[in-house]
């Protein structure tokens, strides 16, 4: 008969416990992907759930914003921050999504930008971002 330390028996028990509950759930017996995905609230009435073209479309807009606010600048690109949407402001460095929304806000409150200094009203940009992000800006 083999001797198996402490440590080795308690593997093989995780082991042997990780193949029931896999074949549990293989034969129906357990929780499965029916349970575990995201449903909507069960009160809710059916007009009220999304289909799965509306998801669809929630995803794709959502890849497409992130492609934007992940693609680099080019050399010599620059960014107008008084018609940028948030995506293209996440492209400067150091501009991430909460940063661009207060930009943006911003701007919908006061009107658009005529010069850097502006920018340095906006919560959280200070004269080291504006320093940084001054290069790639363009004002009408």
């Amino acid at each position: 008969m083999i001797e198996l330390n402490s440590v080795e028996r308690r593997a093989l028990r995780t082991a042997a416990g990780l193949i029931a509950l896999g074949t549990a759930v293989r034969l129906g017996c357990g929780p499965g992907p029916a349970e575990w995905a995201w449903t909507p609230a069960e009160d809710a009435p059916v007009e009220a759930r999304p289909d799965l073209e509306e998801v669809t479309e929630r995803v794709e807009e959502a890849t497409r914003r992130r492609a934007i606010a992940d693609r680099p600048l080019a050399p010599g690109e620059r960014i107008d921050p008084s018609s940028a949407s948030p995506e293209q402001l996440q492209r400067l460095s150091g501009i991430g999504p909460a940063l661009a929304d207060r930009i943006v806000e911003h701007r919908r409150r006061n009107g658009g930008y005529d010069r850097p200094e502006q920018l340095l009203d906006v919560s959280g940009i200070g004269e080291k971002t504006l320093a940084r992000i001054r290069p790639h800006l363009e004002f009408p």
